[in-house]
């Protein structure tokens, strides 16, 4: 894709160019966690992405990339609170470590075990994931777990798009919108429009004046908020 190839073309190692994801969990077992983790692997391509020598991209077949070579677990019992803060630390530079495109090694996850709450980190390297991927992975593993833990397969929902299909998609979808490059040339030409025929005051436009309002709202206030105020514009919650 177009992203990725800007990426391969920047000078330096990206390794270990990752995002990552700390999940607070309740208590875990760690056979249907390996076999859930197995679930998603195999459900979604990019997880199993290899970057080879030549920089031409491959996605190895489902089962191939192991579950439990990719989950280590840390136990963080009787700890204190420095601790355990140091313990995270130091696991999540372990794992960005172990990223490794070109062995295929694109995901990384440490089950933190702790007394009450634990905690399961995820770091995938940034090649096969962005800020909308979580949006998906997270709950398809959490509903891989539920399955697995009551002793079922997963049914995920399908993969609409595989991740070939989308890379060889994107040149076919520019070619149809060749004639649209002017448009957004344009748009960075020239100086910008004013805001307002008012010229911009120093004083009152600028990053000092800006101020802040806190509000406490009720539970029904905030669900019709998150919900229904998004819907309604057809937007998000950042929209409204």
């Amino acid at each position: 894709t177009p992203i990725i190839q800007w990426l391969l073309d920047q000078e330096g190692a990206f390794d270990h160019f990752s995002q990552s994801m700390l999940l607070r969990v309740p208590a875990l077992r760690e056979a249907p966690l390996t076999a859930a983790l197995q679930d998603l692997l195999d459900h979604h391509h990019a997880l199993r992405l290899r970057l080879n020598a030549d920089d031409s991209l491959e996605i190895a077949p489902a089962g191939s990339v192991s579950a439990a070579g990719c989950l280590r677990r840390v136990a963080l019992h009787g700890l204190d609170k420095e601790a355990r803060a140091q313990e995270l630390q130091r696991e999540t530079s372990a794992a960005q470590s172990r990223l490794a495109p070109g062995a295929g090694q694109m995901l990384q996850g440490v089950w933190f075990d702790d007394d009450g709450e634990s905690r399961l980190l995820l770091v995938i390297h940034h090649l096969v994931v962005d800020g909308v991927s979580w949006r998906i992975l997270v709950p398809d593993l959490q509903a891989a777990y539920n399955a697995r833990e009551r002793g079922e397969a997963s049914a995920l929902e399908p993969v609409p798009t595989s991740f070939r299909e989308w890379a060889l998609a994107l040149p076919a979808a520019a070619a149809q919108r060749r004639a649209e490059i002017p448009f957004w040339q344009s748009m960075s030409a020239g100086v910008d429009p004013l805001l307002t025929p008012r010229p911009l005051d120093p004083s009152r436009d600028t990053v000092a004046t800006r101020r802040e309002l806190s509000l406490r709202l009720e539970t029904d206030v905030t669900r019709i908020l998150l919900t229904r105020a998004p819907e309604r514009i057809h937007g998000r919650i950042n929209d409204v």
